[in-house]
């Protein structure tokens, strides 16, 4: 019995010199049955020449005048044949193994619709930077309105069910995945999570400054989108709260990942507004959930992030001077043992310095000290 069929769409614009290493990711695969649906969104670089130079019979190229991600994703549907669809942005790659390793869940669960694994993240150059992108499956379907807990490359999904809802939103710049798994989970769709790597991200070094405010917009309108459905279930209205504030927090995030202190306390006030238990116990929620993001790809120095964190909160966040010493000076100690590790003598010493400044107390830590010594002699 032949095996299931498999199209992997790739919607491409101006990443020619990314599309190659993409596409053979794809063809790459363990699971043989798959056909490459290669859709040029009106490039005006050489993704034309390169999406047509594969000799093989699974690669299908197609140009269109630029309608934008959405856009270049649908006609992959509209031309796609298989039983099973994934997604692969041209920038980006599937390990080996992706499609077969999901297909197994499949096979184990026939009443799934989407399953989706983890992904390495990798520098422009290609090069793993040592972190993961994806959070796992919600334990309940209303928990997707939290944000985008998955990347697109790491996700296979029924065609059939694809087939249920509205296309992607062509009206969308960002978030259009997840607004489709959003649109999903409340049809009803079964979701599983594969806690194993399957595809690799590539993160753009411009790419948090750029997209600060489409992020934030995007993410907005699909919460206004969703909570404007007439039949949406009470158990997701009631979250409502929640998701907002939610996506307030990881726009100022992001904002002050681009260095824009002032829109973040603006974010951070409207967030606490929504959702008044962000305050509680003096924001401490608030600030892991904003610690979280210092040790994004992102992020070139977390101690400063979280010291533009303290200054720049709004009057509805009462911090301690205690709390913020504790935080910035174990993160500081953190840090410099880590950076030490990384053979960053330089580094660890001025984050041996920034400790003494924060919270002189902790230089009673002998490792510390020790290090210290150390990269002085090093330096």
């Amino acid at each position: 019995m032949k095996s299931p069929k498999v199209d992997i769409i790739i919607p491409a614009y101006n990443q020619g010199h990314y599309l190659k290493e993409c596409v053979e990711s794809a063809l790459a695969q363990t699971w043989e049955n798959i056909e490459v649906i290669i859709v040029d969104d009106g490039s005006t670089d050489n993704t034309a020449e390169v999406g047509q130079s594969f000799d093989d019979p699974r690669v299908t190229y197609i140009y269109q005048d630029n309608k934008g991600l959405s856009g270049a994703r649908n006609t992959g549907l509209e031309n796609s044949t298989g039983e099973f669809v994934s997604f692969l942005d041209s920038d980006d790659l599937f390990l080996p193994t992706k499609l077969s390793k999901l297909m197994g869940l499949f096979a184990d669960n026939p009443e799934l619709g989407l399953c989706a694994g983890d992904s390495i993240l990798i520098g422009e150059d290609g090069e793993p930077i040592g972190k993961t992108y994806g959070d796992g499956m919600p334990n309940r379907p209303e928990e997707w309105l939290n944000g985008n807990r998955i990347h697109v490359g790491s996700v296979l999904v029924k065609k059939e069910w694809l087939d249920k809802v509205d296309p992607f939103d062509e009206n969308l710049r960002a978030c259009e995945d997840w607004d489709m798994w959003l649109r999903l989970a409340i049809m009803g769709c079964q979701m599983k999570w594969l806690p194993e790597t399957v595809s690799k991200y590539r993160v753009h070094s411009h790419q948090m400054t750029r997209e600060t405010l489409r992020m934030k917009s995007a993410m907005l309108t699909v919460l206004d989108k969703t909570f404007e459905n007439e039949n949406l279930p009470d158990s997701w209205k009631n979250f409502e709260a929640e998701a907002r504030s939610s996506a307030l927090v990881k726009a100022a995030a992001r904002a002050f990942l681009s260095g824009d202190g002032s829109s973040a306390e603006q974010d951070i006030q409207a967030a606490v507004q929504a959702n008044p238990t962000l305050a509680q116990n003096n924001g401490e929620h608030l600030l892991q959930t904003l610690l979280g993001w210092a040790f994004s790809p992102s992020s070139d120095d977390p101690l400063r992030y979280m010291t533009s964190v303290f200054a720049h909160l709004p009057k509805n966040v009462q911090v301690t001077d205690t709390q913020r010493k504790e935080l910035l000076g174990q993160l500081a100690v953190n840090l410099a043992f880590e950076t030490y590790a990384q053979g960053q003598s330089n580094k660890s010493r001025q984050y041996i310095v920034e400790t003494a400044k924060i919270a002189p107390g902790r230089l009673v830590n002998r490792k510390l000290c020790g290090i210290f010594l150390k990269s002085l002699l090093a330096g």
